[in-house]
């Protein structure tokens, strides 16, 4: 598998590496002036943009090992990262702080939904302390930022003036609504829909029908692109209000590095499918 895709796996690394790089030395030159600021938006497309590398590791992880589905239901993931981040960078201080917030309310929801499996789970327990100061907490960002706080994406709700927003209603937002089809597509891979076998990415170019258990070296075309495209519109999202000269030249390296990315993982597609 590695032999077969190596030039797109070592070019998708480097990538990552680069844009790791951008991250962290992005982090190192603003996160002073951040704390001094209490920049919110900062801190958010900080630990997004964190998530992003991680997330982007653990697809060529599940490539190299040879699980080209596995790696498409994480693009989904990484996908949901990015146009959270582009979101956040699009709209600013009030919600990005109403993200970070937002950790509190669903901190106490998990509390009050383990506490209630947790003698049938196997699980130990919260204390009577510890649901008290959650529960506090919660009421406190509730009394704040109003009743919609308590959805999964209802710190966007003064931003869209939506009353309940889903992951589409970013999407449209940030104008990133048109990877919606793939955004769907990689949900088959997580949900129980029924798929025939031979619709997934690991059965590329099979001849025979069958059932994949196991890995296999097809079906990388996709995640592979995906993830670099996603990638770079994290990291674009992350620089956007202090672009450096420097900032501004890598910007166009990194698009120029994705498409070689799609065109190096095609081509040995379509040299695989010619043999």
């Amino acid at each position: 598998n590695y032999d077969k895709w190596c030039d797109g796996f070592d070019l998708l690394e480097t990538l990552i590496v680069i844009t790791e790089e951008i991250g962290s030395q992005y982090n190192d030159e603003h996160r002073p002036r951040a704390v001094a600021e209490s920049d919110y938006v900062f801190e958010a497309l900080i630990t997004l943009h964190a998530r992003m590398i991680l997330t982007a590791k653990e697809i060529l992880s599940l490539m190299k090992s040879g699980f080209a589905d596995g790696a498409q239901a994480r693009w989904r993931s990484l996908h949901e990262v990015a146009v959270t981040a582009a979101f956040i960078r699009k709209h600013g201080l009030k919600v990005a702080l109403r993200y970070l917030r937002s950790y509190r309310v669903q901190s106490y929801k998990a509390i009050k939904q383990c506490n209630e499996y947790a003698k049938r789970a196997d699980l130990e327990p919260f204390s009577d302390e510890e649901v008290k100061s959650s529960r506090l907490e919660y009421e406190n960002i509730i009394k704040e930022y109003g009743e919609e706080m308590k959805t999964d994406y209802g710190w966007a709700t003064s931003a869209l003036n939506i009353k309940s927003p889903r992951l589409f209603d970013l999407e449209k937002s940030t104008g990133l609504d048109h990877w919606r089809p793939r955004y769907k597509w990689a949900t088959h891979y997580i949900h129980p829909n029924y798929k025939p076998p031979s619709t997934y990415l690991g059965m590329v170019g099979t001849i025979e029908e069958g059932l994949i258990v196991g890995p296999s070296d097809a079906g990388f075309v996709d995640p592979a692109h995906q993830t670099a495209i996603t990638l770079n519109i994290g990291t674009g999202a992350l620089l956007h209000p202090h672009m450096r000269n420097d900032y501004l030249v890598l910007l166009p390296i990194l698009t120029a590095i994705s498409d070689e990315i799609g065109s190096v993982f095609s081509s040995v597609h379509r040299r695989d499918s010619n043999t």
